[in-house]
């Protein structure tokens, strides 16, 4: 048995804790909106997970708190950090900054938040969260996390084609002050491309525009976290696909517990040769014409790779003759890994950051 050979260490204990936000922005990788009857985490299970994910997985370091909008749990979000704490956690939280409507409300908000223990904080936005979270409510909560101390990574989405972009974000009087300020070392800037979910079967030979991805060296997301959906499902991955992919659902944690059902993904070779050369890896080594597989963004050559009927195909004709050599680089680069740096949960390739999900 796979499962046999393959032990894991997990670096990271995710909550999506709510599938509510106070955007609906069209291409939301979790389907998330405005809906009020949309699930969200309790306290309680958030504090019960905390203790059992620590417990079962000692190599966790890091707890992340998104969404949806995780700032819509309220003072719940401020309990659930500093219990991350206790545990000994560094902490992040994802959000759309919604909150930060003047600097004094950020300056309020965030101030309980790093009292409480939060290391991190992660802002997205772009064209689309820009309908609904104006602009200077980015800067107000930007400046203040950064003020404060709050290790803060803005994350701008979008494409070529954007309105919204880093240049003008750091063309803005007040973060072009902030860049010159000591502050500006808590600041890291990322984009990411704004997939278009309307097509639910993405194949390469769609895909015009594309980064280069053939050394592709794994995804650093897939079996890197334990990720608890606001349903209390176990979910394989947070990349940008996720909801469109099936087998990326581990199913209830209540019944099983967490490590028995997160340790059954050691039984799914894919999800292992995705750790070890990523999906456009796996897709250029199985392909006829692998120039006609490339993809903006991992996350769509994921969806491709488990959608795509001629990919699929490709898959079973192929990957028995895989077996040996992935399982042995999988153990190898496990024996390699450095110690997990709970700073980011993203890749870089050619000097550019690309962000999978959380």
């Amino acid at each position: 048995m796979i499962s046999d050979f393959i032990k894991f260490k997990p670096a990271n204990l995710v909550f999506v804790s709510t599938y509510k936000c106070t955007a609906a922005c069209k291409n939301c990788c979790f389907t998330c909106s405005q809906d009020a009857t949309l699930p969200s985490l309790p306290i309680n299970r958030i504090l019960h997970y905390l203790e059992e994910g620590t417990t079962g997985f000692p190599s966790i370091k890091l707890a992340v708190f998104t969404g949806g909008e995780c700032f819509l749990l309220g003072k719940d979000l401020v309990k659930a950090i500093a219990a991350a704490k206790t545990h000994g956690l560094q902490t992040r939280c994802v959000t759309n900054g919604y909150w930060a409507t003047s600097k004094e409300t950020a300056v309020k908000t965030l101030s309980k938040l790093r009292s409480a223990g939060l290391d991190e904080l992660n802002f997205s936005t772009g064209d689309e969260h820009q309908r609904y979270v104006p602009f200077n409510r980015i800067i107000s909560g930007v400046t203040t996390a950064c003020e404060i101390g709050i290790r803060t990574v803005l994350v701008i989405e979008g494409g070529a084609d954007s309105g919204f972009t880093v240049q003008t974000f750091i063309s803005t009087p007040e973060i072009a002050e902030l860049l010159k300020s000591p502050f500006s070392k808590n600041l890291i800037i990322m984009t990411n491309v704004w997939i278009d979910f309307s097509n639910k079967s993405i194949n390469g030979e769609q895909q015009n525009v594309a980064l280069n991805l053939s050394e592709d060296t794994g995804c650093s997301n897939i079996l890197e976290s334990v990720i608890i959906s606001p349903d209390e499902r176990l979910l394989s991955c947070c990349g940008l696909t996720l909801k469109d992919i099936p087998e990326m659902d581990m199913g209830k944690i209540q019944g099983k517990g967490l490590k028995k059902l997160y340790e059954e993904q050691a039984n799914d070779f894919l999800k292992l040769w995705l750790r070890v050369e990523g999906p456009q890896g796996i897709i250029d080594n199985i392909s006829d014409d692998p120039l006609n597989h490339k993809f903006k963004h991992p996350c769509e050559a994921c969806l491709a790779l488990f959608s795509s009927d001629k990919i699929r195909e490709k898959l079973i004709e192929n990957y028995t003759s895989r077996v040996p050599d992935i399982m042995f680089k999988y153990k190898f680069k496990g024996l390699l890994q450095k110690a997990h740096d709970p700073a980011f949960l993203c890749n870089t390739n050619g000097g550019s950051h690309i962000c999978y999900g959380i």
